[in-house]
């Protein structure tokens, strides 16, 4: 099993700051250009969001309702 790493991600609208555990290899791959979805299946929306956007999820449906799906 492989160990994850917590990236923490302060939320570029609210500063809030956000923990997600995500697998070491996968975020390398993510970072050189894989796609988010396919580097993190397992992550929620939120998380994914998160690494990628900056944006947290209160922050995201204060944006675009809680019914948008990211």
């Amino acid at each position: 099993m492989i160990k994850k790493i917590d990236v923490t991600i302060d939320c570029s609208m609210c500063s809030k700051s956000v923990t997600v555990a995500v697998d070491p290899f996968a975020y390398k791959k993510w970072k050189v250009g894989k796609s988010i979805q396919d580097a993190f299946p397992d992550l929620t929306a939120s998380e994914r969001e998160m690494l990628k956007s900056r944006t947290c999820q209160k922050c995201w449906d204060d944006l675009f309702g809680e019914d948008y799906d990211a």
